[in-house]
């Protein structure tokens, strides 16, 4: 009998492990052909047959479909430019360079992956909409306050992800080149 105890215990220690090992994966799958410039990550091979298996894990579990590797590149952002999490708390200022594209889009994804317009808000901006000063670059403001000028509400009691999706663009087939000076920075401004 205490064989056959062992041998149940064993298979249910097992089979815990492997959920526990494959809910990491997904929710935090290793970067495997990931492109970082700083706060900013790519999987480009993410929307070709050559994706890696963690990445297709990531897309089946928050049901998205990815852009084809000739239909532009998406940058996602969990961090800060100072590598804190981004949290609705705080207020925070994106800045800088977009790489040249025909079209993007810069979008906030609250944690359970749903934007804010599910909750009535803008969730995000186009290209062909915001606020750009003459000579200046795009700028916009998260933050759990309303703000002047390219505003994106957030939820204060959760953490978010913020999308750049840049649409018939050339970077996808050079990455290499992008670096954090080439990608807008996201800067802490405060906290409540």
């Amino acid at each position: 009998m205490t064989k056959l105890v062992w041998a149940f215990l064993s298979v249910l220690a097992g089979v815990l492990i492997g959920l526990s090992l494959t809910t990491l994966a997904v929710e935090r799958p290793p970067d495997f052909g990931v492109h970082q410039a700083g706060p900013w990550i790519t999987r480009p091979r993410i929307g070709s047959v050559d994706a890696d298996p963690y990445s297709k894990a990531l897309l089946a579990a928050r049901g998205e479909v990815p852009l084809a590797t000739a239909e532009g590149v998406q940058f996602r952002a969990s961090r800060d430019s100072d590598g804190a999490r981004l949290t609705g708390r705080c207020t925070y200022r994106v800045v800088g360079p977009v790489p040249q594209a025909a079209y993007w889009t810069l979008t906030v994804y609250r944690g359970d992956g749903t934007t804010a317009e599910a909750a009535g808000l803008r969730g995000g901006y186009t290209s062909s909409e915001i606020l750009v000063f003459e000579r200046a670059q795009p700028e916009f403001l998260l933050s759990p306050d309303p703000q002047p000028g390219n505003w994106l509400p957030l939820q204060p009691d959760i953490d978010f992800e913020v999308s750049l999706r840049l649409y018939d663009t050339q970077v996808s087939s050079n990455l290499n080149a992008l670096d954090a000076a080439s990608m807008p920075a996201i800067r802490r401004q405060a906290c409540r």
